[in-house]
């Protein structure tokens, strides 16, 4: 009887040892601002905790178990974001054949750019799950209809219009003779990045398999004039005051296209254009989720959604340049620090 109950105490002692060491790992972010990127405004000094890889609360205290299995970053002073969409990528395109796969996902990593819709990635190709890996989504994943407040009833990506044709719609009648849109397909190519050859402090990064050992200023350049990046852009304006919504993409990998740094550029150039930093930063979180009819999952922090997030140093509705001074980038529950995603460039 008595090594019966010892059997059971010592099974019972396994079950719960194996319980603990199942449970599911927690990342508690405290006392972070959480930028609204819907209506604007913060939501001051609030916790938020990631269960498996899910926001499970966001509220003023939380009562967490302390343990190996819990991630606590000090957020004071800090201000979160959800992860950054490129919305124009070519990870499998004939453009990144001379990157180093996980070289490319460190960049975009790097820069907070947590999810990819990859331009040319085939149906049948499933890519590889991997832990550094940013979200990857197929073009026809995309959901036209959605995107352009029902005035286009294309594809309008922030820095290119392409590929479909305009609706019989009246209004998209109206806005195709306001701005005599041309109906090919190169209507407007690459307008956001018309700077010339611009300085770039990553071109370090490149690697020299893309570089063809050029220095940078000896690349090609994407645009022959200002004037005309000047007209694009006049037209991007155009699109947005009649209530065109737009998606961020950088077009990158390219020799002087940096990923996750061009879609920081972009971001730039829209407000320069006239864009509120609050209407730029929705081009990357929130208005690619609506695109994708993925707004449960992406797009905004809040409960349910996907713990692809973004803690920056100061607070981007303020300067949209404040997207690049990031402290620390979470993929799918696992935390990187600004040090960590430094190793990851360095190696």
């Amino acid at each position: 009887m008595k090594s019966a109950l010892v059997a059971v105490v010592l099974c019972s002692a396994l079950l719960w040892a194996q319980s603990r060491h199942k449970l599911p790992e927690i990342l508690a972010v405290t006392n972070v601002n959480v930028v609204d990127t819907r209506y604007g405004g913060i939501r001051p000094n609030v916790t938020v905790v990631v269960k498996d890889g899910i926001i499970s609360s966001i509220a003023k205290m939380a009562f967490i178990d302390a343990g190996t299995h819990v991630h606590v970053v000090n957020g004071a002073g800090k201000f979160l974001i959800p992860g950054l969409w490129d919305m124009n990528s070519h990870l499998s395109g004939p453009s990144a054949a001379a990157w180093d796969r996980k070289t490319l996902h460190a960049l975009y990593l790097a820069n907070g750019v947590t999810g990819l819709r990859d331009s040319q990635l085939d149906r049948n190709t499933i890519p590889p799950r991997e832990t550094k890996r940013p979200e990857i989504m197929r073009p026809e994943t995309m959901h036209p209809e959605i995107i352009g407040g029902e005035i286009l009833g294309r594809e309008i990506q922030g820095h290119e219009i392409r590929g479909r044709e305009i609706t019989n719609r009246e209004d998209a009648s109206a806005v195709q003779s306001m701005h005599k849109i041309p109906s090919s397909s190169d209507d407007v190519t690459e307008l956001l990045l018309a700077q010339g050859n611009m300085p770039n402090p990553e071109t370090g990064r490149l690697p020299v398999t893309v570089r063809g050992g050029k220095s940078f200023a000896e690349l090609p350049v994407e645009f022959e004039t200002r004037e005309g990046a000047a007209r694009s852009m006049a037209l991007v304006n155009d699109l947005h005051r009649a209530g065109v919504q737009f998606l961020a993409g950088s077009n990158a990998p390219a020799a002087n296209l940096l990923p996750g740094v061009s879609l920081h550029q972009v971001l730039e150039r829209l407000v320069d254009g006239g864009f509120t930093p609050l209407q730029a930063l929705q081009t990357a979180t929130l208005n690619p989720a609506l695109y994708m009819a993925k707004l449960d999952k992406y797009g905004v922090v809040d409960s349910g959604r996907v713990a692809d997030l973004v803690l920056l140093d100061a607070n981007p509705l303020n300067d949209i340049r404040n997207t690049q001074k990031i402290f620390g980038v979470v993929l799918r529950g696992a935390y990187f620090s600004r040090e960590q995603l430094e190793k990851m460039l360095r190696q």
